[in-house]
């Protein structure tokens, strides 16, 4: 019994540390893997994003606000499935002056490594690529179609603020709003 669950916590850290040394595409051509996004940073952010759904539009200037917190926190985009054409993502990014990379995960890698469901959905890594928080943005999106005026609680905002200050993050999960991943 020993020996299994060894072997059960052995494939539990092997898988664990393949997604994050596995290259991906970025949108710009180049590629990336998560080890070398958290090479000098506290931790990272990414969301799960769309081009074509009308959330992940709306967050976008959200998504340009958070990714300008600091140099502690790498930003990146994750367009999943192969479903978007390279032309829709690059005019998304242009249209919607999306300022950090954007990776395709057209295998549905880091969605189902990170158990994403939604776009827009956000998580919060620790410096190990752990997951601190995931879920929704803040609470603007009160379902599909129904928004509120304007947000009044900030999810994401209040979990990277406790990360960074050493603190325990209170909420680690919220249900995300939007499209599903497909």
């Amino acid at each position: 019994m020993r020996t299994f669950l060894s072997l059960v916590c052995l494939l539990v850290v092997v898988s664990s540390c393949s997604i994050k040394s596995e290259e991906f595409q970025v949108h710009n051509g180049y590629k990336v893997s998560l080890n070398r996004l958290l090479e000098n940073k506290k931790g990272g952010v990414i969301y799960f994003i769309s081009p074509v759904c009308p959330l992940c539009q709306n967050y976008a200037e959200r998504f340009r606000q958070l990714s300008e917190q600091g140099e502690s926190l790498f930003v990146v985009g994750v367009v999943s499935g192969n479903y978007h054409s390279e032309k829709e993502l690059e005019t998304y990014v242009r249209d919607y002056e999306i300022d950090f990379p954007v990776i395709l995960d057209p295998e549905f890698s880091l969605a189902n490594h990170f158990e994403a469901t939604t776009t827009p959905e956000a998580l919060l890594v620790d410096s190990l690529g752990e997951k601190q928080y995931q879920g929704a943005i803040d609470n603007w999106a009160i379902d599909l179609g129904r928004k509120r005026l304007k947000a009044t609680e900030w999810y994401l905002n209040d979990a990277i603020a406790l990360y960074l200050n050493g603190k325990e993050i209170e909420t680690k999960y919220t249900k995300p709003v939007g499209c599903y991943i497909e």
